[in-house]
């Protein structure tokens, strides 16, 4: 199985609500491609769902500094910022977001 396709079954048991399984699989893909921006992308919506907001929050910082250009992490991260009070953050990293996908 390649990366993506082990990344899609992250995501999957995540969606299925198996956190543990989606946690081994984000984590045995970081371990092949550490900066690997889905897998990061992954860990930090275990992180958050564990209520890390700051581990989820530095995850989702890594993948954007590896793909700056996806609007859905700078949307999360948006949402992170947001309840960790930082609004003035959040606000910025909903902008980005917006500016690189307007449909948000």
């Amino acid at each position: 199985m390649n990366l993506e396709d082990s990344v899609a079954e992250g995501l999957q048991s995540f969606q299925n609500g198996d956190i543990e399984a989606a946690e081994s699989i984000f984590l045995n893909v970081l371990q092949e491609q550490p900066k690997h921006p889905q897998a990061l992308h992954g860990k930090s919506l275990v992180l958050h769902s564990r209520g890390d907001r700051t581990g989820a929050r530095l995850a989702l910082v890594e993948a954007i500094s590896v793909s700056p250009h996806v609007a859905g992490y700078h949307n999360n991260l948006g949402c992170i910022l947001f309840e960790e009070g930082e609004d003035e953050e959040a606000q910025t990293a909903f902008y980005r977001a917006l500016k690189i996908d307007p449909t948000l």
